[in-house]
């Protein structure tokens, strides 16, 4: 489904699906259901201001994780400790 025009509020995106059918996404309910931290919600917060057309078309197709999955690498403080050459001295 390729949404046709997108109207971007303060924490939502409207887009129109036909001439009599609109569709209001609350972002911060989109961001609680499908992130884990503060580098997916910035992913998705990126999005949806670069492309909101994009955005409300992931969305639409409920495809939120697949895109942080393929987009996103976090590391706890733990594995990039874990990662990093030891120290000799």
């Amino acid at each position: 489904m390729e949404p046709c025009t997108c109207i971007l509020y303060i924490s939502c995106v409207s887009t129109w699906l036909t001439v009599r059918s609109i569709v209001t996404i609350d972002c911060r309910k989109v961001e609680d259901a499908f992130t884990d931290n503060m580098y997916e919600r910035s992913e998705l917060d990126s999005l949806l201001f670069i492309d909101p057309a994009a955005y409300a078309d992931l969305v639409l197709n409920e495809a939120p994780g697949r895109h942080l999955n393929a987009v996103t690498q976090y590391k706890t403080d733990e594995s990039m400790m874990l990662d990093e050459a030891p120290i000799t001295g």
